[in-house]
């Protein structure tokens, strides 16, 4: 049989090869009369065909687990298999589609790995092995699965769901508890009585998570809609909300129902049958079994993950409990130190609970949450860009809300990412470092206000069909809270951590000097921040204070004029003394149109702006060296004194151009 080695297959020879027409045509004699019914199995799960491909062509072939799903050493000889478009070599790494199955029974894989028959129920008994799993392998102080602190926040009550008691009861700092994340939805439910006691008919969601929780062995359950006050006008409410990390990162679990798009939809798995997709085949003693892989588009494409309060739910969790339509789906915080035992395991695929698995460079059961901010060291500020990036694409039915249901993330970032001090109206502010940023104080503010929407605009189409952004109004201008797209918003959230930092070819880029920059609050005190003020300091003042208003910046303002006419026989537009290419031009020719600015005499949109930031770039491609100045475009107000935050751009000076 010829065998094709995969690009990553090691020394113990091969774990992927073509399935040979010999062994095909034993297969089909060994099933017999069954061969049809083999056949049609293999033609309900192959691959899509792409469009404009007439002939279907789908090679079968055979695997091993440690190769497909990334699995240690000791899976090499766990064979799986799965088909491919005749018209590719072998099944993507990126796409990884339903079209792999392998054995179901014991007795054909002893200690290795079977595809799961999926039941209509879920596998609660299994759930509790993955649990004990990381109770007895991520307890030490390298892991980040168990709570370390318990809660101590006033107010902080849990429900005692022990023999259908169902009554709120005072937490414990030592209690353990488990949490759920969920659709609230528009019902109107009652609450709890005086007592504490919650109402006897409970929403269909509610009651089928209070017999997980007694199914798991667990006692006492946290609900938002039961146990934060929602008619409290004292500070109760409030402070709950305001510790929301605490609550959730001290739980001993948080159950995440995805598939339920309000409280009166059952849990699947437990009162209402899950949906069957799973295509199998009994051959005699034999069971094939389609691995159901669509895990994480499961969870992406749920009405939970569109909402905007949740996402802080599932990231501040150390340990979560997934309920889609199909199946079940576990995820701790061993993410990034964990030994192999644990991590991520999904119920459509089975194996040794005991064996470890090294950390895989392709690892098909996915981390599907983004791990808390400590295990992103030297890459906090990539990491904090993510997940407001991850945040922006969801919905808010109060644009009011963009600060308050994103308040824990940042908290969760303060006390847990030595090098971010604090937030202001949700920007960030990192301590200066070499990985950050290698200049001073001044640098971080201004780092924390320049963030951007990542378009990527590569042609002016591009920029035409670009939605604009517009402002929320209920944050200043500054912050990225105030700006959005639509709800979701299009485009990503980051910031440029190599600015302040190094260049290419080892140029500096640094903030122009001279400049002050200082914070007004709304009781009009006016806090100066200079270069080399104490981080530490300057966020116990911000917090003492109250709402920062204003941004007074003395530094390098200038104007930048855009030609409402280009010439597209060049490559970079003259705009007045610089230079930019053809797609900022366009874009600021659709903002200046946006915001109905006038045009000039030289026919032309006339900006205000704040340079910020230089470098110099000496380029052989460049026609020699050419200064870069990054830009805050800045919009007019009522107050003449006062202005708006636009957008970024970068235009350039060259040396033979002035």
């Amino acid at each position: 049989m010829d065998c094709t080695t995969s690009s990553d297959a090691l020394s113990d020879g091969c774990e992927e090869s073509n399935v040979s027409e010999e062994e095909i045509h034993e297969a089909v004699l060994a099933a017999g009369k069954k061969a049809k019914n083999l056949c049609s199995f293999l033609y309900s799960i192959k691959p899509e065909v792409e469009e404009g491909n007439d002939e279907e062509y789908f090679p079968l072939q055979r695997s091993t687990a440690r190769h497909l799903f990334g699995f240690d050493r000791a899976y090499k000889d766990s064979i799986v298999f799965y088909l491919v478009d005749g018209h590719y070599a072998r099944i993507s790494s990126s796409d990884f589609t339903d079209s792999v199955f392998g054995f179901s029974n014991a007795d054909a894989y002893k200690d290795g790995v079977a595809i799961r028959n999926l039941s209509l129920q879920a596998d609660l008994s299994l759930v509790r092995e993955w649990i004990r799993l990381c109770d007895n392998n991520h307890a030490g102080s390298n892991f980040n699965c168990l709570p370390k602190d318990g809660i101590s926040v006033q107010g902080f009550t849990v429900i005692d769901c022990k023999d259908g008691r169902n009554i709120l009861v005072p937490g414990a700092t030592c209690m353990e508890y488990i949490t759920l994340s969920y659709v609230w939805g528009s019902e109107v439910s009652e609450g709890p009585d005086q007592s504490g006691k919650l109402p006897s008919t409970l929403p269909n969601l509610i009651t089928d998570v209070i017999k997980v929780v007694i199914a798991l062995g667990y006692r006492y359950l946290w609900i938002d809609r039961y146990c934060v006050p929602q008619d409290d006008y004292s500070d109760i409410k409030s402070l709950l909300i305001k510790n929301m990390d605490k609550i959730y990162s001290q739980s001993t679990l948080t159950i995440i129902a995805t598939a339920a798009k309000c409280p009166s939809e059952n849990l699947p798995g437990v009162s209402k049958p899950r949906i069957a997709v799973q295509k199998f085949l009994q051959l005699n003693s034999v069971r094939l079994v389609q691995w159901v892989s669509e895990i994480r588009h499961e969870i992406d494409d749920s009405v939970w993950n569109t909402r905007g309060w949740i996402y802080q739910e599932a990231l501040l969790s150390r340990r979560r409990l997934v309920f889609t339509e199909t199946q079940c789906y576990f995820q701790c915080d061993a993410r990034g130190t964990w030994s192999g035992k644990g991590g991520s395991r999904m119920e459509s695929i089975d194996y040794d609970l005991s064996t470890e698995r090294r950390p895989p460079r392709r690892y098909r059961i996915p981390m599907i949450f983004l791990p808390r901010p400590e295990h992103y060291i030297g890459r906090e500020v990539s990491s904090f860009g993510s997940m407001v990036s991850e945040y922006t694409k969801r919905q808010l039915s109060k644009d009011s809300d963009v600060l308050p249901a994103f308040l824990s993330v940042l908290t969760m970032f303060i006390s847990e990412c030595s090098g971010f001090h604090a937030h202001i109206h949700g920007v960030p502010i990192f301590e200066p470092g070499k990985n950050i940023l290698s200049v001073n104080a001044t640098g971080t503010l201004i780092m924390g206000i320049t963030w951007y929407f990542k378009t990527n605009f590569r042609t002016l189409e591009d920029v035409a069909a670009a939605a604009i952004p517009f402002r929320r109004r209920s944050l200043p201008s500054w912050t990225w809270c105030d700006w959005t797209h639509a709800s979701p918003s299009l485009y990503p959230i980051r910031w440029k951590e190599e600015f302040l930092n190094k260049g290419t070819m080892g140029q500096c880029i640094d903030i122009v000097h001279g400049q002050k920059l200082s914070l007004e609050f709304e009781n009009g005190t006016i806090l100066p921040w200079p270069r080399e003020a104490d981080l530490a300091d300057i966020a116990q003042k911000i917090m003492l204070t109250g709402d920062v208003h204003f941004i007074h910046v003395l530094g390098w303002l200038t104007y930048l004029p855009v030609p409402i006419s280009s010439k597209p026989e060049q490559r970079r537009q003259v705009c007045g003394r610089y230079r930019t290419n053809r797609v900022t031009e366009h874009w600021l020719l659709r903002l200046a149109r946006e915001r109905g600015m006038n045009v000039t005499d030289r026919e032309e949109y006339v900006f205000k702006t704040w340079v910020y930031a230089s470098w110099t770039e000496s380029s052989l491609y460049s026609g020699g060296p050419r200064a870069v100045f990054y830009m805050m475009v800045l919009g007019e107000t009522s107050d003449p004194t006062t202005f708006e935050r636009i957008e970024l751009c970068d235009v350039s000076i060259s040396s033979y151009f002035s």
